[in-house]
Formats: C-alpha cells, sequence, structure tokens
C-alpha cells in the first residue's frame, strides 16, 4: 500500500518540506528467494503499487510527490540487462510523474549481485550518478 507524506526538510530550504511517496510492494512467501518459477513477481508489485499511488495522486486522495521512494530489492530481475524489467520500471515512474528511487538487484560482472539505489527519472530512466552499492555476494 503506497504511502505518503513523510515531510522532509530540504537543506538550505528552512520551513520547506518535501512530500515523500513510499511504496512497499511486498513479496509472496519467505521473500524474494522462495518465487519458484516466478521471479518477476516482485518488480510487478512494486510497479503495480507505484501506478497504485499515481492513481490516487490522479483521484485527488494523496497530495503529488516530489519524490517516490522503493524499497531494497524491488526488483529482483536487473533493468539495465533486462528490457522487460526496464520497461515495467520506466513505465510505473512515468505513470507516478517524478523521480523515483528504485532498490534494484543488478548484476556485477558475470558472477556477483549487488543491491543498488538508482534514481530513475521520469523521463530518461536510470541516471548513471544514482548508484549506491548496499551488499554483494559471490
Amino acid at each position: 500500500m503506497p504511502l505518503l507524506g513523510l515531510a522532509v526538510p530540504r537543506p538550505g530550504d528552512e520551513g520547506r518540506t518535501v512530500n515523500v511517496g513510499i511504496v512497499q510492494g511486498n513479496v509472496p512467501g519467505e521473500g524474494m528467494y522462495a518465487l519458484g518459477d516466478e521471479p518477476a513477481v516482485v518488480l510487478r508489485n512494486h510497479a503495480n503499487e507505484t501506478k497504485r499511488l499515481a492513481q490516487a495522486v490522479r483521484e485527488g486522495k494523496l497530495p503529488k510527490p516530489d519524490l517516490v521512494v522503493l524499497p531494497e530489492n524491488s526488483t529482483d530481475i536487473d533493468p539495465y540487462r533486462d528490457e522487460y524489467a526496464r520497461q515495467i520500471i520506466h513505465d510505473s515512474v512515468q505513470d507516478v510523474g517524478v523521480p523515483t528511487l528504485v532498490g534494484a538487484v543488478v548484476a556485477i560482472g558475470t558472477e556477483h549481485r549487488a543491491t543498488r539505489s538508482l534514481v530513475w527519472d521520469p523521463v530518461t530512466g536510470p541516471t548513471q550518478r544514482g548508484h549506491a552499492d548496499v551488499w554483494t555476494e559471490s
């Protein structure tokens, strides 16, 4: 269920707030490694909840966010290597219409993966400067 209204002060803009939309799409069962044959379920859940947030804004139920945040592992498919994942994320970010921080599991070379926070622009897609490694595994 999308939540909205976390007021975050902007540095240098005392007295101003930023509306942050926070999306939690959930995963089935015990988490992303219990998904069996359908790994894209995590990605679709978060994209669908982002679109629900956008719809609630259009209907006047929630104020428009300045930024949307999706959690770590909100896409279990690397959007840099998979066009399907990239398009699903881009469609949902376009729908909400504001920059979105996307937690993504991405490939690092051929043997490692990392969870990165990707800054996704609704027009241009993921920025190259918005990456932060959270963890890696062999």
